[in-house]
């Protein structure tokens, strides 16, 4: 049954990513302590790929955007001042108090979001610089996510930068005007290429064999 529960969660792929050496209070992050420049590009080499053997043009002309949508981000205040990302294993008796739908309490899973982001982000697609990501939360705001930002690999780094932004709404890179992580103007139109093909994932749609869909439709 965990493992179903899990599955259904996973629909809804919801919630946010970090960055480096962060602090073990979640709510002690400093953006200022964080230096993208920093970030090892020697990770990009590890498969024998070499980003430099694409140029900027190339990069422009197709791009993947995924959205990562109904995002159930959200803050508990768990102490004076001390703030937790919503989790329903966690808080769930905090979230019924604060009138979460029993049925939605379930989608708040910070965990899933923190796991996808690091497949998303660590991958040739974005090494490479074709890939661009924007999360979607449970109440209708939307964030861009740069294809720059390093991802941590604890959940508790995570979620401190996550609370961290939630207060803030940005993060910006140390030493450039760079945002990692922004709010935007919730309006797809905008973001997303008029003419561009569009995938939608979900465990009701039809099962597909990646190679052959993508051939099919001549992607």
């Amino acid at each position: 049954m965990e493992n179903k529960q899990d599955d259904e969660n996973s629909v809804n792929i919801k919630e946010s990513i970090l960055l480096s050496e962060l602090s073990d209070d979640p709510n002690d992050y400093d953006q200022n302590n964080y230096d993208q420049n920093n970030y090892d590009q020697n990770v990009y080499d590890q498969n024998g790929y070499d980003p430099n053997d694409y140029d900027d043009e190339q990069r422009k002309k197709k791009k993947v955007i995924i959205i990562l949508e109904g995002a159930c981000l959200q803050l508990i205040e768990v102490k004076r001042f001390i703030y937790e990302l919503a989790n329903s294993r966690k808080h769930k008796n905090i979230l019924k108090k604060n009138k979460v739908d029993e049925e939605n309490i379930k989608n708040f899973r910070p965990d899933i979001l923190h796991q996808c982001l690091i497949h998303l982000l660590e991958s040739p697609l974005n090494k490479f610089g074709y890939l661009q990501i924007y999360i979607k939360t449970h109440d209708n705001q939307l964030f861009y996510v740069s294809s720059n930002l390093k991802i941590p690999k604890t959940f508790q780094q995570f979620e401190s930068l996550m609370v961290t932004f939630l207060r803030k709404y940005k993060i910006k890179a140390n030493e450039k005007n760079i945002y990692l992580l922004k709010i935007i103007k919730n309006d797809l139109q905008n973001i997303l290429p008029i003419n561009g093909h569009k995938i939608g994932l979900s465990l009701k749609g039809k099962k597909v064999e990646l190679n052959n869909y993508i051939k099919k439709n001549d992607y």
